[in-house]
């Protein structure tokens, strides 16, 4: 069996995707991020300690001009490129080098590859950008972004687009992972974590935002799974988004309750008695993301640096169309009513949104009247 390239092998999902591979009896040569031989070798030590069987590891840099070197295209079947700077707050600068440019490097080893038979890309959902109303499984044209990544995602596909139609690409557009599985453990935090912290400590006075907008959560596993899935030949296009569709996805006001209902279990919130924020317009957000700007401290760098890049799309109605997924995996994909609750307990349980708690006799007693201080 030839091997199976993965870029980014030892991030949140490109671990999960090569432990997947492994599983399945697939060889992978696992690239990451390395600025030395120390450091790779460093590196190669961690992930083949939490990565049984037959794995290899390559690394570098994807801004230099070839950091695909030392791997040998003639050993690669398929391709999962996982690498990228994730951030929200990303500067252009850094997710052109990285991950466009990156993207491109990828592309330029695959063709390179006389045996390959895929090339699943990570991308995101907001490579869409400021786009609404229905979201095709097809390439997007958005005219404006709320921040640098979604660009760098929408430009990194229009490179596999545009590029040789004889590479055997998908792209995976991926929406917000919330946990690893249904279970509801976060194996990595992100924007959707930070505001529960945010909201369960009280200290959001408001929230950007619209109530019917809906917000696509998905969990680690189900990327995972379709990205093997595409490895071994699935799909039907050339695009799939990995989330449930808009039609099984929480709105922002039912996310909203969810989190607050699951919050009015634990008697430290009980105690304190926090409220759910109300909506703040768009331009009234932006007013107050720039006077925190100006002054600074703890609290606004809590809000500028995770929920401000990410609120422009909290005012966008997007449509998300979602039908391959599905039948990728055969399976249905988990929905936030179910997953957010065990996220919301997970976060409680380990102290990440600020104290530890369970639900308990007092705290089921009171959720009546708090819900109504709500």
């Amino acid at each position: 069996m030839r091997r199976v390239l993965i870029t980014g092998a030892d991030g949140y999902l490109g671990s999960q995707i090569a432990a997947r591979c492994l599983a399945a009896d697939l060889p992978v040569t696992a690239w990451v991020h390395a600025r030395s031989p120390t450091e790779l070798a460093q590196r190669a030590e961690r992930l083949a300690r939490r990565l049984p069987g037959d794995l290899v590891c390559a690394g570098g840099d994807l801004r230099d001009t070839d950091p695909f070197a030392r791997v040998d295209p003639a050993s690669v079947a398929g391709i999962v490129h996982a690498a990228a700077v994730t951030r929200f707050d990303v500067d252009k600068l850094t997710a052109c080098r990285v991950n466009v440019a990156g993207t491109a490097a990828v592309a330029r080893f695959a063709a390179r590859c006389p045996r390959l038979d895929a090339l699943v890309h990570l991308s995101s959902i907001y490579a869409a950008g400021l786009l609404e109303g229905p979201i095709a499984e097809a390439a997007v044209n958005p005219s404006r972004f709320a921040n640098h990544y979604e660009w760098s995602k929408w430009r990194s596909e229009m490179l596999l687009w545009e590029g040789p139609k004889s590479l055997p690409w998908r792209v995976l557009r991926v929406a917000t992972v919330v946990a690893d599985d249904e279970g509801g453990q976060c194996g990595q935090r992100n924007v959707v974590h930070d505001t529960l912290r945010l909201l369960y400590q009280g200290l959001l006075s408001v929230l950007p935002g619209e109530g019917d907008v809906p917000v696509y959560l998905v969990t680690a596993d189900v990327v995972a799974e379709a990205g093997v899935a595409l490895l071994n030949g699935g799909s039907a296009g050339r695009f799939v988004h990995a989330c449930p569709p808009a039609a099984h996805s929480a709105t922002l006001d039912g996310l909203l309750d969810l989190a607050m209902n699951a919050f009015r279990d634990c008697p430290d919130f009980c105690r304190r008695r926090p409220v759910a924020p109300p909506y703040c317009a768009r331009d009234a957000f932006e007013l107050l993301v720039a006077g925190l700007r100006r002054h600074g401290g703890s609290l606004s760098d809590k809000v500028v640096g995770s929920l401000a890049p990410f609120a422009h799309q909290l005012y966008v109605n997007k449509d998300i169309t979602a039908r391959r997924l599905p039948r990728l995996i055969g399976r249905p994909v988990p929905e936030a009513a179910s997953l957010l609750p065990r996220v919301c307990r997970h976060l409680l349980a380990d102290g990440t949104l600020g104290a530890r708690g369970r639900p308990d006799g007092h705290a089921q007693r009171h959720r009546k009247e708090i819900r109504h201080a709500g």
